[in-house]
């Protein structure tokens, strides 16, 4: 089993609906972002409106996918969604990797599980 690294930052989804213009909550993402340095941070948002979270990451520059035709990880508000940034390391390379989550999951059992498997998955690094 993988250790725990850095912090689960979350949030409701109705909570990142009502704070979606508020810019000193998008720059206290930021600060909150920056201090934590590479594949140290993920976000998280529960219950509500969770597709709020992908809107607010990039509001705040942390999650900038955006392009024509987009569509939002999470736009049917699914009870949980999530995003984290991985380092992947080969030889002398290294870049991030986004790792984006989404839950259906019918109980907290089933929500903890599923945040365990998302916050353990390395297959994006992989060559």
């Amino acid at each position: 089993m993988a250790k725990a690294r850095g912090v689960l930052i979350t949030f409701s989804g109705d909570y990142l609906d009502k704070n979606l213009d508020n810019n000193s909550f998008i720059n206290s993402l930021k600060k909150l972002h920056d201090l934590c340095e590479e594949d140290k941070c993920a976000f998280l948002a529960i219950g509500g409106k969770t597709s709020r979270l992908f809107d607010v990451l990039h509001r705040a520059g942390i999650y900038n996918m955006w392009h024509p035709g987009w569509v939002n990880p999470a736009y049917d508000n699914p009870p949980a969604a999530g995003f984290e940034l991985k380092v992947c390391i080969h030889d002398t390379r290294k870049w991030l990797v986004p790792g984006v989550f989404g839950s259906n999951a019918k109980t907290p059992e089933g929500l903890i599980e599923g945040i365990i498997g998302w916050l353990q998955y390395s297959a994006p690094c992989v060559l």
